[in-house]
């Protein structure tokens, strides 16, 4: 069994008020869901660690967004503290 963790955006760090997003970290994957408060319309994207190539912390007025970068996309989780995205990265580096 795979161990994973989850972080989810807060309205107090800078999150949407409509859009609730999530960030899991498993031993293989990350994957990325935004979901819609108002409509439950919701956005996933799952990708391996190896094909990350960056990971970027921008702290903000309340909380930091955290960028990832593969050869084909950027994800962009906002609305997180800095503590879990440093942990975020932590893990990130650890399993990659």
């Amino acid at each position: 069994m795979q161990a994973k963790e989850v972080f989810y955006s807060r309205i107090l760090n800078g999150g949407g008020l409509v859009h609730h997003e999530r960030l899991e970290v498993s031993e293989e994957h990350i994957r990325y869901e935004r979901r819609s408060r108002i409509n439950h319309h919701s956005y996933s994207v799952s990708i391996p660690l190896r094909s990350i190539i960056a990971m970027e912390i921008y702290p903000r007025m309340y909380g930091v967004n955290v960028i990832i970068k593969t050869k084909e996309r950027t994800i962009t989780c906002r609305g997180l503290s800095r503590k879990r995205a440093t942990k975020i990265k932590a893990l990130i580096e650890n399993r990659a």
